[in-house]
């Protein structure tokens, strides 16, 4: 069976190869080219790790061989490079051909390439490019981190049904299902699993999805995907604000501290993704303030912004902008990470339990340069209060009736989230194929 790059790099750090030992059989995609006199050094990449392997082939004419051909290295031997940048390469014995690419192949070597231009145009290939590449391995890894963490904090991993009725935020800004069994039926893709979660808190305590959601926003910004993964949480230990709160900073600290080691070397580099790690595990850079307070602040200011911020007489009825947002988090806070919490109950939907004024027990956490990254809050726990939801959703309310636990929980937007991690403007880069309102889809 042949070996990944990734294996033989770490058959290396565990001392399996030496000079003259026989290579395995790797098959990959070629990246670089360079060509001497009487050598020519070929890198192959496989997108198991961002190390290419160094391919050395003497005396034999290379003139076929083109970035962005497919290759399977048949047999060859270790060479140890104390002194050179990568730590060993394969003198080629034999290499085949497995796929040709035409001269015209888009991601040449040394080639600049855009990260808009590579999305749009060439999504066939577009993770053949190291930088799209690195952001899927750190997707996955950032996956299973949180996986991993979940479970040792005693949380239930449950799927909840992408097919409902239900509009969880009362946006109106849901995807219908046309069917003809259900067109009277009012049903459409989910824009949120947590009314669903909540159900099965009552019987499992701490449960956790990671699904993909659907809004159909008008939104074609940076920050923006009609459909994303989002990682929702909810917990009968999370009955008070302060608790969930706290526990979401726990929760996002940890898992960056806990990023592996060949995930950081892939970013070892980048100066600005080491910076945002160090910042966000430092738990100085969090804080927290109170809507009210948030609106002095921008009224204060409200000379810095485009958008006008909400007034003393109109933040009831109007919210802050992704504008605001940013700027608390950046300026007000010096790049810090901002939990804005008691939002007037007229801004958030019918599942947030009421403080003794006029405003509800949540909280958006906002980061520098992204903005909202995290909604949460303490759920509705007395059936009364409920009453007036439409017919639709009787047993959210009939639940609340027999043994209820309250709950408290939160959504966190996972591209959002990656995007800021790794310095990526656009969101459309962290996801394999994207989708937005009225964009073609090609793929």
């Amino acid at each position: 069976m042949p070996c990944t790059v990734k294996q033989l790099y770490a058959q290396f750090q565990r001392a399996l190869l030496s000079n003259n030992t026989v290579s395995p059989i790797v098959n990959g995609y070629i990246s670089n080219i360079t060509r001497l006199k009487n050598v020519s050094f070929i890198n192959i990449n496989d997108g198991t790790t961002s190390q290419p392997l160094k391919l050395v082939l003497k005396n034999k004419p290379q003139d076929a061989l083109r970035v962005g051909q497919t290759v399977q290295l048949e047999s060859g031997h270790i060479v140890l490079t104390p002194t050179r940048p990568q730590p060993f390469e394969i003198s080629v014995d034999s290499l085949r051909l497995l796929g040709n690419v035409p001269d015209n192949f888009p991601l040449q070597q040394k080639q600049l390439v855009n990260l808009a231009k590579i999305r749009s145009k060439y999504p066939l290939w577009k993770f053949k490019y190291n930088k799209l590449a690195q952001i899927l391995r750190f997707r996955s890894s950032l996956e299973l981190s949180l996986a991993n963490k979940l479970d040792q904090i005693g949380f239930t991993k449950v799927d909840a049904p992408l097919l409902t009725n239900n509009d969880t935020e009362g946006h109106n800004e849901t995807f219908k299902v046309s069917a003809a069994e259900w067109n009277s039926k009012n049903i459409n893709l989910t824009v949120s699993t947590q009314l669903h979660l909540e159900v099965l808190a009552q019987s499992l305590s701490n449960v956790y999805a990671l699904s993909p959601c659907f809004r159909a926003e008008g939104s074609d910004t940076g920050r923006h995907l009609a459909e994303f993964w989002m990682l929702e949480l909810e917990s009968t230990n999370w009955g008070h604000l302060p608790q969930l709160i706290s526990g979401v900073q726990d929760l996002l600290i940890q898992v960056v501290q806990n990023i592996p080691q060949n995930i950081r070397d892939e970013f070892k580099e980048d100066i600005e993704v080491q910076e945002r790690w160090g910042r966000i595990t430092n738990e100085n850079n969090w804080h927290q303030v109170e809507y009210r307070d948030v609106i002095k602040e921008l009224q204060n200011n409200k000379h810095l912004f485009q958008i006008a911020p909400p007034t003393e007489h109109t933040f009831q009825t109007t919210g802050i902008s992704s504008e605001h947002e940013k700027w608390i988090a950046e300026k007000l806070f010096n790049n810090g990470y901002v939990f804005i919490k008691n939002y007037p109950k007229s801004l958030k939907p019918f599942y947030m339990k009421p403080n003794s004024d006029d405003t509800v027990q949540c909280f958006d956490l906002i980061f520098p340069q992204i903005a909202e990254v995290i909604g949460g809050s303490v759920r509705e726990d007395l059936p009364a209060s409920l009453k007036d939801l439409p017919r639709d959703l009787d047993w959210y309310r009939e639940l609340r009736t027999v043994g209820y636990r309250p709950t408290g929980g939160f959504g966190l937007g996972l591209e959002r989230f990656i995007a800021y991690l790794l310095n990526i403007p656009n969101v459309k880069d962290t996801v394999p194929f994207y989708r937005v309102m009225n964009s073609e889809i090609v793929l």
